[in-house]
């Protein structure tokens, strides 16, 4: 929920200067190429948060820090800028599943959703 809080502050800058992306996508006046557009523009800053954060030494999301998780390799340690791209792109199938994905915590062995299982990676707290 941090997150994408600071996700939904990140998408409502451009207001700043006029420009409102979520009510532009909601406008029955754009263009379906505009609406894929600014979409597509939302999940590149998404994907950019959550990989760049993640590969960090942080190894985590301001979210994930909140709550003292880290985001692991099979070994322990950070994930590389494509093992984090791996993880968020695999969360976008957890998140298609209407979130199923999330269900797998309770019944695998290490406690990992879709997503962790589909790029081998673990969230551990520290």
């Amino acid at each position: 929920m941090i997150d994408a809080a600071l996700l939904m502050s990140l998408a409502s800058l451009p207001k700043l200067v006029g420009l409102d992306l979520r009510a532009a996508i909601a406008d029955p006046r754009i263009s379906m190429p505009g609406a894929v557009g600014l979409l597509a523009a939302l999940l590149l800053v998404a994907w950019a948060y959550s990989a760049c954060f993640e590969c960090s030494r942080l190894q985590a999301t301001p979210g994930k820090l909140a709550l003292d998780l880290r985001v692991t390799d099979p070994l322990g340690r950070r994930l590389d800028f494509l093992g984090a791209t791996a993880r968020f792109h695999a969360k976008l199938l957890t998140l298609l599943t209407l979130g199923s994905g999330l269900l797998l915590i309770a019944f695998t062995r290490r406690k990992q959703a879709l997503h962790d299982l589909l790029s081998a990676s673990f969230v551990l707290h520290h």
